[in-house]
């Protein structure tokens, strides 16, 4: 995960104490977010969950190297959490995954299922693409694609339909603040990092040779953009709390 996800992450949960709280991280990746969010926040425990087994395992080897932490994770997808009980969590968080959930509606049925009653969900995502992944793609249709495709700087999906989304999944209590933010990155290194990186090649199906091709290309333009504080990236994102 790429320090900007940490960043907007830390920043959505920065005034939370859930001091003998429950938690289910969704979309964990490989558990590092995860701990950093658990101890941020004093929560007693946390699940994580994420639909990738190799991420899993590196969480699980993660909650091995802490066994002080009461820290659990496996594989499975946020629209069918089948192993977790009616009512068994406190707080469910996920941080810049809801735009992978294949699907978003059933998604939130199951996070509000999962949920205690009184308990809260804490939901971020971007509404836009980032210059970085945008740029990305510029760069794949340059080299491995049609260069004169214009790549458009949307999600694949509609801000203003989530309200409603969240409406039909049971939820009454609903608070939406949409941020526009700039992190910079001192290094390409920190915008790129293994994750993001093996997403994207995965994603369009690049050898290991097209990845460094790519992004050699993608360092030389973040580096044009570079100013005094950094590499910058901004985002618009939409922070979500809910309550059940």
């Amino acid at each position: 995960m790429a320090l900007h996800q940490k960043q907007i992450a830390l920043e959505s949960i920065k005034d939370q104490d859930w001091t003998g709280k429950k938690v289910l991280d969704i979309g964990c990746s490989n558990g590092n977010l995860s701990l950093r969010v658990m101890r941020k926040t004093n929560a007693e425990e946390l699940c994580g969950v994420d639909t990738a087994m190799d991420r899993i395992s590196k969480a699980c080897a993660l909650a091995n190297n802490n066994p002080t932490e009461k820290l659990s994770f496996f594989v499975a997808n946020a629209d069918n959490l089948k192993k977790i009980a009616n009512d068994s969590f406190d707080i469910v968080f996920s941080n810049m995954a809801f735009r992978q959930f294949k699907d978003k509606q059933k998604s939130l049925e199951e996070i509000h299922r999962v949920l205690k009653r009184g308990g809260e969900a804490f939901i971020n995502f971007n509404i836009e693409k980032s210059p970085t992944w945008y740029q990305q793609e510029v760069v794949y249709n340059k080299l491995f694609g049609d260069p004169n495709k214009e790549v458009s700087r949307a999600k694949n999906f509609d801000s203003s339909e989530f309200e409603p989304m969240v409406q039909k999944a049971g939820f009454t209590e609903i608070d939406i603040k949409i941020f526009d933010n700039v992190y910079y990155y001192q290094k390409f290194d920190e915008a790129v990092d293994e994750n993001d990186d093996n997403f994207f090649a995965k994603e369009k199906g690049l050898t290991l040779e097209q990845n460094r091709k790519l992004n050699s290309e993608l360092e030389k333009y973040m580096e044009s953009t570079r100013e005094e504080k950094g590499i910058p990236e901004s985002w618009k994102i939409m922070f979500v709390k809910l309550r059940k």
